[in-house]
């Protein structure tokens, strides 16, 4: 998983909260903090544009919405203690989405430790970017794997290792190979099970159940859809 250091634009000021969201200071000011569909959301203070921010509450909240109509209530129960955190960063930061496995890893880069076990992007990003995907289900599936499902989950790997050798996947995206390992297996195949409408294979549920019937009975495995 990608852990280039974000780059900070330091700017003064506190961000005035939308009108549909009760949004106060936390204790460190510096992050706004708020709730979305039962998620805890923060939000730089370092972002000033309360427009952006805005659009951002708005954004999270339709995705959010459509996150808890697809994921099984089992899941979601456990995903809704991730919370969410809004940065504000510049070029040439290429990361827009990540998830904070490690308070090790967060105290080595400077980060918030708060952070921990949570997901966080651009807010620009965020807001800009198609949204047809769901694509903070993708990181919630990475959430669910490394806080309930572990790594090396013996479900997962062999499904993975069958998927490599067939080649079904070796397709580059914006000049990236979108699976790289059983994680990104997981979580994109989480993604295109759950949302579809992806850029990239396995594309949708349909098309997943055709190419890879492995991987697609492994996504309902681990989801709880089936045993």
């Amino acid at each position: 998983m990608n852990k280039l250091l974000i780059a900070i634009v330091t700017l003064s000021g506190v961000i005035p909260c939308s009108s549909s969201y009760a949004a106060t200071s936390d204790t460190s000011g510096r992050y706004m903090d708020t709730t979305i569909r039962g998620w805890k959301v923060y939000v730089s203070t370092e972002i000033y544009n309360p427009l952006l921010v805005s659009r951002a509450y708005d954004t999270l909240d339709q995705e959010l919405g459509a996150i808890q109509a697809v994921l099984p209530p089992q899941a979601l129960s456990k995903l809704m203690l991730v919370s969410i955190w809004l940065d504000y960063t510049v070029p040439p930061n290429t990361v827009s989405y990540y998830y904070f496995e490690s308070s090790d890893k967060l105290k080595e880069e400077g980060r918030d430790l708060r952070k921990e076990g949570s997901i966080g992007t651009q807010i620009v990003d965020y807001v800009n970017a198609s949204h047809d995907s769901l694509p903070l289900l993708k990181w919630f599936a990475y959430a669910y794997l490394y806080r309930e499902l572990g790594l090396n989950n013996f479900k997962i790997i062999p499904a993975f290792e069958k998927a490599q050798q067939s080649g079904i996947y070796d397709v580059r995206f914006r000049n990236r190979v979108m699976i790289r390992d059983e994680m990104d297996y997981f979580a994109i195949l989480s993604e295109a099970y759950f949302a579809g409408k992806l850029s990239y294979p396995p594309y949708d549920r349909e098309k997943l159940k055709e190419v890879d019937p492995d991987g697609y009975n492994m996504v309902e495995k681990m989801w709880g859809i089936k045993n």
